[in-house]
């Protein structure tokens, strides 16, 4: 009796396991096939798919445990990106946080690759980890959260290679600086991440501080928009 009950225990959690990891390549082709097309969406969609399939080689070397907690957050994290690209296929009309993104016309590929990050961090992480994990786990997420980060961070560098190459500004600003703003870039990433992780934390402690932790980084969040258009 026990063994059979050992057996069905195994099988229910390898089936668990299996699904989430088809789901999460669902979201990875997902986001491959809109980077094909030849849309606005797919200059941030490019860059997604290669955020994942990074993140899909370095869950080879995590335990079970983390890599379905990552897996979880990967796909609810990427859904959002999805349904804002959805909803402007279908209506034309933008999500607020993707506004300054599906919006702002004649911009470079740089500024679509930047306007989608601040984007998806500043607006996007904090629902994601709101929809990923419960209010006891809430607590414990950091290192999940870094883990899922660093890969953003191998992307990051080329990214920066990229903008250094396409942007004069953005060189000039790495010369004068002796290659020190492609550090604050990596510092402002790791900041934007505790912020949402904090956000996320309020969401179930404390809703006075959340809506005004929100609104705080709203406002942040379209000051970054308006100096990635206006200013690059």
């Amino acid at each position: 009796m026990y063994k059979r009950l050992l057996a069905i225990l195994l099988i229910l959690f390898a089936e668990k396991v299996y699904t989430q990891q088809v789901h999460s390549f669902k979201e990875i082709q997902a986001v491959d096939s809109i980077a094909q097309t030849k849309s606005s969406s797919s200059v941030f969609a490019a860059l997604y798919s290669k955020t994942m399939l990074k993140i899909e080689e370095q869950l080879k070397q995590m335990d079970t445990a983390t890599i379905n907690q990552i897996q979880k957050l990967e796909i609810n994290f990427a859904d959002y990106f999805l349904k804002a690209c959805n909803e402007f296929r279908d209506s034309s009309k933008a999500d607020k946080t993707w506004s300054a993104y599906f919006a702002t016309t004649n911009l470079s590929a740089v500024q679509l690759q930047l306007l989608g990050i601040n984007a998806h961090i500043n607006g996007d992480l904090w629902q994601a980890l709101r929809d990923s994990f419960s209010e006891t786990q809430i607590k414990d997420i950091s290192k999940t959260v870094f883990l899922f980060h660093k890969s953003l961070l191998y992307v990051y560098k080329d990214v920066y290679h990229d903008a250094i190459i396409q942007n004069r500004k953005i060189k000039s600003l790495h010369g004068i600086s002796l290659g020190l703003s492609e550090k604050y870039g990596r510092h402002l990433l790791s900041k934007w991440r505790k912020r949402q992780i904090k956000l996320a934390s309020f969401y179930y402690f404390n809703q006075e501080r959340f809506e005004k932790k929100k609104s705080s980084i709203e406002k942040k969040k379209v000051h970054i928009d308006n100096m990635i258009i206006t200013g690059l």
